[in-house]
């Protein structure tokens, strides 16, 4: 993937900061010397050059402008890629195991086949057993499970400190 260009979000951004600036009746060198960012940096930016979010800081703290200011303009709110259906699967799979986490659902010992039909009774889903194991591990890395073993197949539980 190449480098993101927002044109339109960018130019919205700018044309804020310079109302703001002239609001406050300062020019670009005013601005200049109290973020230490160069003239011409400052008047990119205005014009919808894209940046570093550490500029638009400064450049707040010198308007004395809030972030949330600034950065509240129209987008369209949906990814730039849609995300491939298996990884959308998976992480749907791994919320909907957090969630069975959070119920108390492995305060009793459950084998990967128990949450198999857990979540296609909850949700009506079938989901391999490969992606829950995987989510089970996760959860066991992050020190909310534990397992043991019985035979060849993991028996996780809620872990007890």
């Amino acid at each position: 993937m190449g480098k993101y260009v927002d044109d339109n979000s960018a130019k919205q951004i700018g044309e804020k900061i310079r109302k703001y600036r002239k609001e406050k009746g300062y020019s670009l060198d005013d601005v200049s010397l109290m973020t230490g960012l160069s003239i011409n940096t400052l008047s990119s930016i205005e014009n919808g050059g894209n940046t570093y979010v550490s500029h638009c800081i400064a450049i707040c703290q010198a308007l004395e402008l809030k972030p949330s200011e600034l950065f509240d303009i129209e987008i369209e709110l949906k990814p730039r890629y849609e995300l491939p259906p298996a990884r959308r699967n998976r992480a749907l799979t791994t919320l909907r195991i957090n969630k069975l986490y959070e119920t108390g659902f492995f305060s009793t010992p459950r084998f990967v086949e128990s949450v198999v039909e857990e979540l296609a009774v909850s949700y009506g889903v079938q989901v391999d057993s490969s992606e829950i194991s995987t989510a089970l591990k996760k959860l066991n890395d992050d020190g909310k499970l534990t397992f043991s073993k019985s035979g060849r197949r993991n028996l996780y539980v809620v872990r007890e400190d």
